[in-house]
């Protein structure tokens, strides 16, 4: 199954029910590079491939270019912030950049970028229980892909 989504309102209608959802689990760096996951309470999956920022409190705490050294490094280290935090909104843009607001004042932001040289997504949505990958590519498309 793979096929081309025409529509960015469906792909905001699905991370909706991603609204009141606590991140189980959030890692990056180490043998991972700056790959970001989010493992949410309802089984779903955020994963961020290319370039992201975690905030606290409107301030910038990493970036998916800092140091990903395994366990000691900013980005071993914060991601796991996010970790027992609630998803409370989010934004997508038409350009697919979105930014997703958790408890305590977090905010994870994953932007999106034209890639014509490297088929790398820029990140995805994953939903398990449906068999469905939601992923946007380096040519700014949504994708729905099989989970398994």
């Amino acid at each position: 199954m793979k096929q081309i989504l025409l529509s960015l309102e469906l792909l905001k209608i699905e991370i909706a029910n991603t609204i009141g959802t606590q991140v189980l689990y959030c890692r990056s760096g180490g043998g991972a590079g700056s790959i970001l996951l989010l493992k949410l309470s309802n089984g779903n999956r955020i994963m961020a491939w290319r370039y992201w920022e975690i905030y606290k409190n409107n301030n910038l705490l990493c970036t998916a270019e800092d140091d990903t050294t395994a366990v000691y490094g900013i980005i071993s280290q914060t991601a796991p912030l996010l970790e027992n935090k609630y998803i409370y909104s989010f934004n997508l843009d038409p350009l697919y950049n979105i930014s997703i607001m958790f408890s305590d004042n977090f905010c994870l932001k994953i932007y999106s970028v034209k890639d014509v040289y490297d088929d790398l997504p820029n990140w995805n949505y994953s939903i398990p229980d449906k068999n469905i990958v939601y992923e946007i590519t380096s040519n700014l498309e949504i994708e729905c892909k099989s989970w398994q």
